[in-house]
């Protein structure tokens, strides 16, 4: 059973993050793992600013060690979109997904589960822009 209590995950997640920069560095690819983790925290718990830097951080340190093509980025793009939606920022929001979709089909042209997943983020910002004509 998932718990809400966000202050306790957001308080592990900030624990977390310190052992790693402690032990990994603040540019290492595990560190911007738990990077992720606090974002989605901040962001499930509405701090929606907090999120997005945490998880533009992780977004950069994860393109910075492997590429901007690399599947490991595929996840923050993927929680960046559901912030912006959140946000109701579309535009934004469809870009991430698009970015995270164009990686996970070049990885693997046929349409995975990780793939099924942005492209349910996808049609969420056309129905919530109102822009179903689109797709």
């Amino acid at each position: 059973m998932w718990s809400r209590d966000y202050a306790a995950a957001i308080l592990r997640s900030q624990h977390a993050l310190t052992i790693a920069e402690r032990a990994f560095g603040e540019a290492h690819p595990q560190t911007a793992a738990f990077r992720h983790n606090l974002g989605v925290s901040y962001r499930l718990e509405g701090r929606l600013k907090a999120a997005e830097a945490l998880l533009s951080a992780s977004l950069a340190t994860t393109t910075a060690a492997f590429g901007p093509r690399a599947v490991e980025r595929q996840l923050a793009l993927m929680t960046l979109g559901v912030l912006e939606l959140a946000r109701r920022d579309y535009p934004a929001a469809k870009s991430y997904f698009q970015q995270s979709l164009d990686i996970l089909t070049a990885k693997n042209p046929r349409l995975d589960a990780e793939a099924w997943l942005v492209l349910q983020g996808l049609g969420d910002v056309a129905l919530a822009a109102g822009d179903l004509a689109e797709f």
